[in-house]
């Protein structure tokens, strides 16, 4: 799947299966790293926006250093600290909503308000590849395993750099709610930065216009390349023919 795929794929189920999570919660913000402390609207650009930096980046890597770029350890490095915390999400409203009843914002509340800082398997299952420290150990587990060559080769080394980069764009943009930095030494340490992807209170409307803006470049980015890509493919085969 190319990365304009998945970013479309992200986008959609989010649409798809957001109404009732994101859109019925006047309280609460998007299925990430948020909690139910303020009035927001859901924000359902940053998973695919992850995707869209991390292929980009990894392309620019690849190209320089003439390697072949493992696209599934890259795009599924770009979204996999997410995934645990969407299963959660959508685990606890099928638990507390649907089967025990409660008020949706009482079971948002609960989820994002205690599990979420709190709960030892809540947080475990969203650091697990969100914090710094553990992708960055992998790392290093995996450059005194392998020659230097297989390093800069393996699938799992582009995964864990994928995860790494998404956590280091994440807590710039996390004002309280951002990865451990430190787990699983610290279950508690969240870097408090200035800025939030969602807050208004820390310029959340201009951090997410400029995701916008950013993630709008990079799609046309990708696409004006694999045009070209093709174009000049089109034109060696033509070429070749005369």
């Amino acid at each position: 799947m190319s990365p304009i795929r998945l970013s479309q794929t992200i986008s959609r189920l989010q649409t798809q299966l957001g109404p009732e999570l994101f859109s019925l919660i006047s309280d609460n913000t998007g299925p990430r790293a948020v909690h139910c402390r303020h009035h927001e609207s859901s924000h359902r650009l940053n998973t695919p926006t992850h995707a869209l930096i991390n292929w980009t980046a990894a392309r620019f890597i690849a190209n320089k250093s003439d390697l072949q770029l493992p696209r599934s350890a890259v795009l599924l490095g770009s979204i996999a600290p997410d995934i645990p915390l969407y299963f959660l999400s959508f685990g606890g409203l099928a638990w507390f909503h649907w089967w025990l009843g409660w008020e949706l914002g009482d079971v948002m509340r609960h989820m994002y308000n205690d599990l979420f800082y709190n709960n030892p398997d809540w947080i475990s299952l969203h650091n697990v590849l969100h914090s710094p420290l553990v992708c960055i150990l992998a790392l290093i587990c995996l450059r005194l395993a392998l020659s230097a060559t297989r390093f800069r080769t393996s699938w799992y080394v582009w995964f864990f750099s994928s995860c790494l980069l998404h956590t280091l764009v994440d807590i710039p943009v996390h004002h309280d709610d951002g990865p451990l930095v430190f787990w699983p030494l610290n279950w508690t340490y969240r870097f408090s930065s200035p800025l939030s992807y969602w807050d208004p209170k820390h310029y959340g409307r201009e951090v997410m216009a400029f995701e916008g803006i950013l993630a709008t470049g990079l799609l046309v980015n990708l696409i004006v390349a694999k045009f070209r890509r093709r174009w000049r493919n089109q034109s060696t085969q033509e070429l070749q023919q005369k």
